[in-house]
């Protein structure tokens, strides 16, 4: 229960039990609590995240290593779908704009892991990219 209207929702609906008399009176007391812990928690201000470190990180290459785990979930997709390597791999280099996955940036790592862990064998890919 992280935003303010999943709080309030379950506020409202204690309220509620509290007042027909279905809660009982520990219960009631534990749920005092654990509401005024959550709004505690929900009146603090969302922390950001800190910068990294290392300002242009992301614009690296992949590494090895995070390049074996995208050829993984590319053989693990193309398995699933019944599609070929080659298919599954051309789909993911035509969303991310690149030639090959060497010239993807850890940018792109994250994404490119959801988009093949989410992959589905309906996507679409120009003809001319599925050809090459």
């Amino acid at each position: 229960m992280d935003t303010r209207a999943d709080v309030l929702n379950f506020v409202e609906t204690t309220i509620e039990q509290a007042q027909t008399g279905r809660i009982p009176a520990a219960a009631k007391r534990h749920t005092v609590n654990l509401i005024e812990q959550m709004l505690h928690r929900a009146a603090k201000p969302a922390q950001q995240a800190a910068p990294h470190p290392l300002p242009n990180w992301g614009e690296r290459p992949l590494t090895p290593n995070e390049r074996g785990a995208i050829e993984a979930l590319v053989n693990y997709q193309a398995a699933n779908t019944g599609l070929t390597p080659f298919f599954v791999e051309s789909a993911l280099l035509h969303f991310f704009n690149v030639e090959e996955t060497r010239h993807m940036t850890a940018w792109n790592y994250d994404a490119a892991v959801r988009y093949l862990v989410d992959f589905q064998a309906d996507e679409e890919i120009p003809v001319e990219q599925a050809a090459a």
